[in-house]
């Protein structure tokens, strides 16, 4: 497998993220400890894997999106209208915390 670094804003245009308008917390982001997005996950892990991605807090300080179903670092998921392909492994920035500062 190789490894893919986008940007957020290259991941938003090649894969389409679903907002979910049950919650104003994110626009993009499904929380696994709500019940319906947790029911709505299940269902997409079950049907359509290659469509979830994670948001994680990694040790640099930073947030990731990476493909797939994961629980360690999880924040929460993003869903997208199109899949990763199973033959990469994707990273996307999403969050760097020295972009606020200046």
């Amino acid at each position: 497998m190789s490894l893919i670094k986008l940007t957020y804003d290259e991941f938003e245009v090649q894969f389409k993220p679903v907002e979910n308008s049950d919650h104003d917390h994110g626009f993009f982001q499904f929380d696994a400890y709500e019940k319906n997005d947790s029911d709505f996950l299940q269902f997409m892990s079950v049907n359509y894997l290659n469509h979830i991605w994670t948001r994680i807090d990694s040790d640099d300080g930073c947030i990731y999106n990476i493909n797939g179903w994961h629980i360690v670092n999880r924040i929460d998921y993003i869903i997208t209208e199109i899949p990763w392909l199973t033959c990469h492994d994707y990273e996307i920035l999403d969050y760097m915390p020295y972009q606020n500062y200046g």
